[in-house]
């Protein structure tokens, strides 16, 4: 998946939420792990969701995309994408951690 301006958007205890497009569509990775560390997405040992917000004229729901734990297929996308996390915003997500 292509990744272009990601940024941090929450920070939890047991995870981060992280806003990027793909040049057409935003979406959102929820990393999720309790007490996570930046060495926990360097391994890709966090559970990852990946969804984008589907809008009608009066609500909002989320479409999953891509799910940790489902598929091989998946899980090594999710891989590629904290890759590319971590070249981007890697120092970021270091500060916050």
């Amino acid at each position: 998946m292509r990744v272009v301006n990601a940024k941090i958007i929450a920070s939890r205890n047991d995870g981060i939420d992280i806003k990027f497009s793909n040049g057409m569509r935003e979406f959102v990775a929820a990393l999720e792990k309790s007490a996570i560390a930046f060495e926990d997405i360097k391994n890709n040992e966090v559970n990852v969701k990946v969804y984008s917000m589907i809008r009608n004229c009066c609500s909002a729901a989320p479409l999953y995309v891509l799910e940790s734990g489902k598929n091989e297929d998946e899980d090594l996308e999710i891989k590629e994408l904290l890759d590319l996390f971590i070249k981007l915003i890697g120092k970021d997500i270091k500060g916050i951690l």
